[in-house]
């Protein structure tokens, strides 16, 4: 038997175990995975209370309205639309801060009409709200609403957006080993071996 033969043989071999390989694998990686839209809510729910307990998220919205809330922002929702389809357009306040303190952010969130990094600068020096607000000439109430921001953008950050990007997944109904493709020679060696043979072996290609 050529060596050629005989690698076609170890790769039909372990084709044969391609189904029960691909789940071992599938199971090992990563510990969260989406199972898709059947459980978006459930593992939307899951990573709330996850943040809460991290982050000591607080907001008057229950968790059904924060799952909504995640929901809609991912298709593309603004705050007072969300707020009115939690049922209280007057909630729209509240939604934008239970958004930030779920790493959720828009563009517009740090986009004003004076010099935003001299403010972002203000604060990360320590001082005070009214301080900020004197420094910058904006309200002070201004100075705290941007300061909330910062503060979830760096905790965001901290965690290179793992929130948002588990967020999206789940309202996307994704599994996160979806396009995962085992190389089923990858610890053995072969991978190279089969690759050279089957070049000139049309059961290889």
């Amino acid at each position: 038997m050529s060596d050629v033969d005989h690698l076609t043989d170890i790769f039909m071999d372990v084709s044969q175990g391609a189904e029960s390989t691909t789940e071992t694998q599938e199971e090992q990686r990563g510990s969260w995975q989406p199972s898709g839209n059947s459980d978006a809510e459930a593992n939307i729910r899951e990573t709330i209370a996850e943040m809460r307990d991290r982050y000591g998220l607080r907001t008057k919205l229950s968790d059904e309205q924060l799952v909504t809330l995640v929901q809609a922002f991912f298709e593309g929702a603004g705050d007072t639309e969300i707020a009115r389809g939690i049922g209280d357009a007057s909630l729209d306040k509240t939604v934008t801060r239970a958004r930030l303190g779920l790493h959720l952010f828009r563009e517009s969130d740090t986009q004003a009409d004076f010099d935003i990094e001299a403010l972002r600068d203000c604060h990360e020096d320590g001082c005070s709200g009214a301080e900020c607000a004197r420094q910058i000439g904006i309200g002070k109430s201004t100075a705290n609403r941007y300061r909330r921001i910062f503060e979830a953008k760096a905790e965001a950050e901290h965690v290179a957006h793992e929130y948002h990007d588990r967020f999206q997944q789940y309202c996307r109904g994704e599994n996160i080993d979806a396009e995962f493709e085992p190389d089923y020679f990858s610890n053995d060696g072969l991978a190279d071996a089969v690759a050279d043979a089957g070049a000139d072996n049309p059961q290889l290609q």
